[in-house]
């Protein structure tokens, strides 16, 4: 895989987690730990997550070049999206499911309910050297997509065709994913760093205007912080953040940018290489995906 990703991973707090693994789905009151796993489901390289209103959970699987539907209940696996190519990037709005596909160097759009192609942002192959993340401001109908190798975050309206030039040059290093704040219009985006860039080898989480001006960092030296990946921002203001080496998800305060806090970290001991997190907005569950163990956790309300 690319060195902008790393496995997807479990996670929990409290006294109730799901996990689905390779080798099957299992369900435990205990903390610290998952329950004895039975050989049911399967699931290889889980990349990126996100949900539906209804409910349903969402997954990029890179190796299986699919999109897994997931129940949020027991993580079912109830259905899947067929991709030809490697999917990395993924995101949704209404009935489509937007998936980077780093085979093709584009994102393509498929339909949430029977899985069928439906087209392709720019109407396009090889667009992007890595579509590695993709965020949506359905209120302003756009797409944001991050692309690891151009170092840039590239916008597209829904119907695929472009909002405008590339943002983020000359301050993205090593971009690997993005979440929208629609309510203040700016983009969060997870940054590994780099000799080369502007703020040297610094990992940090970038947080632009949707103009591409660089609103405020959090720097990873300050907030001990390596490999960010994935996003997530709850309702009250909570950034959570996937730490794809230290096995971590972070979570700060970002209700002003300028002046961030942060709280405990959660997953430590239970993450192998978390690649992202989504917050189900109805009830504040957390999924983290692990793809070094092949698996995704829910942490029952371990959003809020």
């Amino acid at each position: 895989m690319n060195k902008f990703f790393s496995p997807i991973a479990c996670l929990g707090i409290g006294a109730f987690w799901l996990v689905l693994t390779l080798s099957g789905c299992s369900e435990s009151n205990q903390t610290g730990g998952p329950g004895t796993v039975s050989p049911t489901l399967a699931m290889s390289t889980p990349v990126r997550v996100t949900g539906t209103s209804e409910g349903l959970v969402l997954v990029s699987d890179y190796d299986k070049s699919a999109v897994l539907k997931l129940d949020p209940v027991d993580l079912r696996i109830t259905g899947t999206i067929s991709v030809s190519g490697r999917p990395t990037g993924l995101a949704r709005a209404g009935n489509e499911v937007f998936v980077g596909n780093e085979s093709k160097g584009n994102v393509e759009v498929y339909a949430l309910d029977s899985g069928g192609y439906l087209r392709r942002l720019g109407g396009a192959d090889h667009l992007f050297g890595l579509p590695n993340g993709i965020a949506i401001d359905a209120a302003q109908g756009m797409v944001f997509v991050v692309d690891s190798v151009a170092r840039v975050v590239k916008q597209f309206n829904l119907d695929g065709s472009s909002a405008g030039a590339d943002i983020g040059g000359g301050l993205l290093a090593g971009p690997t994913a993005l979440i929208v704040d629609a309510v203040n219009q700016l983009l969060y985006v997870s940054d590994y760093g780099a000799p080369t860039s502007a703020f040297g080898d610094t990992p940090s989480i970038q947080i632009l205007n949707y103009a591409g001006v660089l609103v405020a960092r959090i720097e990873g030296t300050t907030w001990n912080f390596d490999r960010p990946q994935g996003l997530a921002l709850n309702g009250s203001g909570k950034l959570f953040v996937a730490e794809g080496v230290a096995g971590l998800v972070l979570v700060f305060d970002v209700t002003n940018p300028l002046s961030v806090v942060s709280f405990p970290s959660i997953g430590s001991g239970a993450l192998n290489m978390p690649l992202d997190v989504y917050i189900d907005p109805r009830n504040n569950d957390l999924f983290v995906t692990s793809s070094l163990n092949s698996e995704v956790v829910v942490y029952r309300g371990g959003g809020a």
